[in-house]
């Protein structure tokens, strides 16, 4: 995503629409049940409860389209979603108390 900025900020004066979607598509899409999957080959099986409660952000999926970035600025992600995941993984296992430091836990 870095580039995409570079180039932004390089063109400032380039008319293009403002809102873009800088994301991975259909193609990084993941359900629930396939990140609880990943998370259980990643980490062992855990238990996954369920809250049937609404929370003011919850969105049952979303998925956006990154066609306008890929057209006004030749951008498409470069990160597969497994990368990304692994990060997230990496991260938690060094930082065990980061749920907690972060209100999450």
């Amino acid at each position: 995503m870095a580039g995409l900025v570079w180039k932004q900020m390089q063109s400032p004066d380039r008319q293009v629409e403002r809102v873009q979607n800088v994301a991975g598509g259909a193609g990084s899409a993941m359900s629930l049940a396939q990140l609880s999957a990943w998370c259980a080959t990643r980490f062992g099986k855990h238990s996954v409860g369920r809250d049937s409660g609404s929370r003011r952000y919850d969105i049952p999926w979303i998925v956006l389209d990154p066609a306008r970035a890929k057209r006004q600025w030749d951008w498409r992600p470069t990160v597969l979603v497994e990368q990304i995941l692994e990060e997230i993984a990496q991260h938690a296992q060094a930082h065990p108390e980061w749920l907690e430091v972060s209100g999450c836990a």
